[in-house]
């Protein structure tokens, strides 16, 4: 029994050998918040990780990349403004 101390070892009942009812419903009450306390634990010590949907992490990609693609509205401006001046020389000549 490595790594049981005294704290975790629960504690005996100190029932008198003919309790009262009330003392009956006492006993089963501590020991079915101690039972649900270790089932807690144990929950969260073999739940498994939570798994993202495939679906959710290749949206998530994708928005990611389709954003940093995207080219800056100024670069378009001086696209056209380029495209206008040279259309505007090849007239001139």
């Amino acid at each position: 029994m490595s790594g049981r101390g005294p704290a975790r070892i629960p504690e005996p009942s100190y029932l008198p050998p003919n309790p009262s009812v009330g003392e009956l419903r006492a006993e089963i009450d501590r020991t079915r918040h101690e039972a649900a306390r270790t089932v807690a634990a144990l929950t969260r010590k073999l739940a498994p990780p939570a798994i993202p949907m495939p679906i959710t992490v290749a949206a998530s990609v994708g928005t990611a990349t389709r954003y940093a693609r995207r080219v800056p509205i100024p670069a378009w401006i001086a696209v056209v403004l380029l495209v206008l001046l040279w259309r505007r020389r090849r007239r001139t000549r």
